[in-house]
Order: C-alpha cells, then structure tokens, then sequence
C-alpha cells in the first residue's frame, strides 16, 4: 500500500525520477518544475511506499481563452 502525502522540496528529485521514467523522456519533468517555480502548482502530491517516491500528481492553474473572455480552472497534468 502506498501513502499519499504532499511533496516537500526533498521530494523534487524523486518525483523527477518517476516522470521520466513514466514518459521515457524530459518534457513533463521539465513543465512540473517550470509550473514550481513559476507558482503555477496548486496541489502537488507523492506516492510514497517502502520510503520511496512511486508516483505523483500535480494539479495547476489553467486558463482556457474562448472569442469572448476566459475561464480559469485547475489541470491534473502530467497524467
């Protein structure tokens, strides 16, 4: 059974880890940590089983733009 908790910055590598290996490449490990430092997370949360980082999810700010104004949202990305 694994415990989902939020991610601490000691975390950061882990959670890297595992999105990299999930994808089988850089670009959702490099938009996790652009979202971080650009305060785009709402809610960042790891997987944690045997002391070990095994999953991840990440909720973000989203704005969807239409032909007359905008709606905000959250996104649950990478999936």
């Amino acid at each position: 059974m694994a415990i989902v908790r939020p991610e601490t910055d000691a975390d950061i590598a882990a959670v890297r880890t595992v999105l990299q290996s999930a994808f089988g490449r850089d670009a959702e490990a490099d938009l996790v940590d652009e979202l971080r430092h650009t305060n785009g997370d709402i809610l960042s949360l790891v997987a944690i089983r045997r002391g070990q980082v095994v999953g991840h999810a990440f909720f973000s700010r989203v704005v969807v733009a239409h032909t007359v104004g905008y709606d905000r949202g959250v996104g649950l990305a990478p999936m």
